[in-house]
């Protein structure tokens, strides 16, 4: 390649098996999409002055070769031999996205700076170690809301010891079998709280002591206890479908939060 080349897509590409003879600079998108036969990302651009997106690239077990030190936006979608996150991008405005990366135990070599971090389906995560120190900006980049910290689907996550605790936005946990507390979590969430069918959740402890946002809590069907909820909820608070009807009595033993923003709705069933 020579010339000022503005973005390169690869997608269905069967015989690409890397990236030697990429163009050293990208002044925007690197978008690399089913290339089955793609064993590595070395020979990427050196420098993408915009977004990086890899997806359903099943042979790619590590994202070394894609190293730069700060994009726009980078998702990995589908890449479900990947077992290593050393190569990613060092700073993200925008989001980070992984999704359907089955094969994916653990998070070492996370940015150290990001605007929000999303992780879905990430079937083999059992926690969040190797995050411990990224820094989550979260707010608005470029006029789109970046939202702080969501968890959907990764079922085998267990514990939130390594969660950061710099996090600014939201941090949102659904679809989750095996956490049972939230020790681990920041003392202060800065935007809004959700969780969402988090099935073995029997405990509130480790809960931000402060929420900014709304705070909302349905489908824990063990969570029968507000022992450890927020002290303080700026917003409202809307608990739906757990394991107790909690009344307003009960909430505020433990929440200063006035009765008219505390919503609740029975248990499916009763």
């Amino acid at each position: 390649f020579v010339g000022d080349i503005h973005g390169l897509t690869c997608e269905n590409c069967p015989n690409l098996k890397d990236l030697v003879g990429a163009p050293e600079v990208l002044n925007g998108r690197l978008k690399i999409v089913s290339c089955p036969n793609l064993e590595s990302l070395e020979g990427a651009p050196k420098t993408v002055n915009n977004d990086i997106e890899l997806n359903n690239l099943p042979k790619v077990t590590s994202l070394e070769g894609i190293s730069q030190e700060g994009i726009d936006n980078f998702w990995v979608f589908d890449l479900y031999g990947l077992k290593s996150l050393k190569g990613s991008p060092k700073k993200i405005k925008g989001t980070y996205e992984l999704y359907n990366c089955f094969n994916l135990s653990s998070l070492e070599g996370m940015p150290k700076e990001v605007g929000e971090v999303k992780l879905s389906r990430l079937r083999d995560l059992t926690s969040l170690k190797g995050m411990e120190h990224t820094k989550i900006n979260g707010g608005s980049w470029n006029k789109i809301v970046v939202d702080g910290l969501y968890i959907r689907s990764c079922e085998n996550i267990s514990n939130l010891s390594h969660m950061p605790k710099d996090i600014k936005g939201s941090i949102r946990i659904e679809w989750n079998n095996k956490l049972e507390n939230l020790k681990g979590m920041p003392d202060v969430c800065t935007e809004r709280f959700k969780l969402v069918n988090c099935n073995g959740l029997t405990s509130l402890e480790g809960m931000p002591r402060s929420i900014f946002g709304y705070c909302y809590i349905t489908g824990c069907p063990e969570l029968t206890s507000l022992e450890g909820l927020s002290k303080k909820i700026h917003d409202r608070l809307i608990i739906n479908d757990c394991g107790k009807d909690f009344g307003y009595d009960e909430v505020s033993k433990y929440c200063d939060i006035e009765e008219k923003n505390y919503w609740k709705r029975p248990r499916i069933g009763d």
